[in-house]
């Protein structure tokens, strides 16, 4: 009879495996189950999460996370800029010094030929002079944000850029996909040949690009 009785003790409970061996829970056998599956459903609850959590950051890799941060030391205090408003503010611009140099950047301009203030959206031909090509972008702004989004005529993709320093007046340091990468400063068309050493002195800080000592004549005649 007692060891009946030590049976039906250890009936009453349910047992749940670990790695050690195993544990007998200290509920009864009709509480025992949900107390077994406990932590296999927290677990399954943090998979859960963690595949939630790798599907937003795998959409920011597509949308906007293309772009590495500027390699200058980013020392020089300056507000964020607001997109739409650079794009408002730069009918037309010159690219005076870009990051990489090359020759097919050299002072190209843009040129805005549409604006559609609701939708935040522009479009500016790119006029590449060594080249002598003309590249349209279909630029759009990103809400409050210095950031932007645009697609070419030959490749509707989506790519990004920021604009991460501007007056507003007479330049804009500005990070964008195209060609892999550009750092470029736009200066008004009137200040081309007299760039101001302000819009310079930013540039180097966020692009990390030298400029030559006492160049403020970037484009020559051009």
């Amino acid at each position: 009879s007692r060891l009946k009785s030590k049976e039906l003790a250890v009936g009453a409970f349910r047992p749940c495996s670990i790695k050690g061996g195993v544990l007998f829970t200290a509920e009864p056998l009709g509480q025992a189950t949900l107390a077994c599956q406990q932590p296999q459903l927290q677990k399954m609850e943090a998979n859960r999460i963690c595949w939630a959590a790798l599907f937003v950051l795998s959409n920011c890799a597509v949308v906007f996370c293309h772009l590495a941060p500027p390699a200058g030391p980013r020392r020089l205090h300056h507000d964020v800029a607001d997109s739409f408003k650079v794009i408002q503010s730069f009918p037309y611009a010159v690219a005076v010094v870009d990051s990489d140099n090359d020759t097919y950047f050299d002072c190209w301009t843009a040129e805005r030929k549409v604006i559609d203030e609701d939708a935040r959206t522009a479009t500016y031909e790119g006029h590449f002079p060594l080249a002598r090509r003309v590249v349209p972008f279909h630029v759009k702004a990103v809400q409050n944000s210095p950031k932007f989004t645009f697609t070419l005529d030959d490749d509707p993709t989506p790519k990004e850029g920021v604009f991460h320093y501007t007056d507003y007046e007479n330049c804009v340091v500005e990070d964008l996909e195209y060609h892999k990468h550009q750092c470029v400063l736009w200066v008004k068309k009137e200040l081309m040949n007299s760039v101001p050493q302000t819009c310079i002195d930013y540039y180097v800080d966020i692009c990390g690009v030298g400029v030559p000592i006492h160049s403020r004549d970037l484009c020559g005649d051009r």
